[in-house]
């Protein structure tokens, strides 16, 4: 056995005797958000894995300390595309530094959080080699599934001592939801099983998994807010954002949405629905063009207005939005517009944004689309025609 085989080394090792199928954790709401998350992303086409796919993917990445590197038996390039992956996470934000410094630190320490960074890794090489795209995507897949079975077996002994290694975990694998449900994952999925392109940008995988994460991780939340991942738990002044008092001619464009929805019994749903999308947009905006203070006092938190919609709205809203009703949909659309405009600098979210209103704009139709105008022109869904 030549040393490239033994580059695979302990992340590996125990993962590789356990079943793909694993049972998942029997308590029912943490087991039901999961278990969709794993019917989401596993795709078909990694039911045999050969020893080409085992070389080539060990030698993916570069830059740990070199006693952590040999632990793990991870190659000297291995550690640099980790390396080069997690700086380019939200790099325009200081809070970078903590999925540079903090996540691969908590990896060393836990072999299923290091297959989830590595399967976020191989998932960035996808973007970065467009021509071996699938390829890549297929080991990432293959790397997210092994990270998977660490992370059930986890949660059965969920304290608030393990709470840092569940939220990095969740935390990658929100990253990774979005990379592979999105473009980078086209071609990998069996439209039965996973449902097709519009359920997936509609969020049939990543919205119950996020609100999964939410109330797994809820319990150890005070745990998490005091330790070296609490800057990623702060959502900065959000609760005291008073969206009525804005008038910024973004925000009048998403009031008229109203509408659509005055007559209809689910109208408070959609109402608060739009209160929690005016915030985000106004969370988001408010950074546009500051400055982050040298003490650290003030980050750049424009990319987490676009994760606060899930927690924030009412459930009652996203069973509306898989039943494909339209004041859902317009309201998805703004969404999206959202997401493109504070969200589509980051690797894994790029063309969410202009996905999302495509979706929306094909689903509704010319008699909905006027309500739309907006997220279409943020997007320029149709300049490219």
């Amino acid at each position: 056995m030549n040393d490239s085989d033994n580059d695979v080394g302990d992340v590996e090792s125990s993962a590789l005797k356990k079943d793909p199928d694993v049972a998942l954790v029997s308590d029912a709401e943490s087991n039901a958000n999961i278990l969709s998350l794993k019917r989401g992303l596993y795709p078909l086409a990694l039911h045999r894995r050969s020893k080409a796919m085992r070389l080539r993917h060990i030698n993916m990445y570069r830059h740990f300390p070199a006693s952590h590197s040999a632990q793990f038996h991870l190659s000297s390039k291995t550690t640099t595309m980790i390396k080069h992956m997690v700086h380019h996470i939200y790099k325009n934000s200081a809070l970078s530094v903590t999925f540079q410094l903090s996540f691969p630190q908590i990896a060393f320490e836990h072999p299923f959080v290091m297959q989830a960074l590595l399967a976020l890794t191989a998932l960035h090489i996808a973007y970065l080699e467009p021509e071996q795209r699938l390829s890549h995507a297929a080991e990432a897949s293959r790397y997210h599934s092994l990270s998977l079975q660490g992370f059930n077996e986890a949660l059965k002994h969920a304290t608030d001592e393990t709470a840092n290694e569940l939220f990095t975990w969740s935390s990658l694998n929100l990253l990774y939801v979005f990379g592979l449900s999105g473009r980078l994952g086209e071609g990998l999925w069996e439209e039965s099983e996973l449902g097709n392109r519009k359920d997936r940008i509609l969020g049939l995988g990543w919205i119950p998994m996020l609100r999964g994460v939410q109330t797994i991780l809820s319990p150890s939340f005070y745990t998490l807010k005091g330790g070296p991942l609490g800057e990623l738990m702060s959502i900065g002044n959000w609760d005291d954002l008073d969206v009525e008092q804005a008038n910024h001619i973004e925000d009048q464009y998403f009031c008229q949405t109203r509408d659509v929805w005055k007559d209809l019994s689910d109208a408070q749903t959609y109402e608060d629905t739009l209160h929690v999308l005016r915030r985000c947009r106004m969370y988001s905006a408010q950074f546009s063009g500051q400055a982050e203070s040298p003490d650290g006092s003030i980050f750049n938190r424009s990319w987490q207005g676009a994760f606060l919609l899930v927690p924030f709205a009412p459930e009652s809203y996203f069973t509306l939005l898989r039943q494909r009703q339209p004041p859902a949909l317009i309201l998805y659309a703004f969404y999206g517009a959202l997401l493109h405009r504070f969200n589509n600098d980051s690797w894994f979210m790029e063309g969410w944004g202009y996905d999302i209103v495509e979706v929306v704009s094909d689903l509704l139709g010319s008699y909905w689309r006027e309500w739309i105008a907006w997220p279409i022109e943020v997007v320029g869904l149709y300049n490219k025609q």
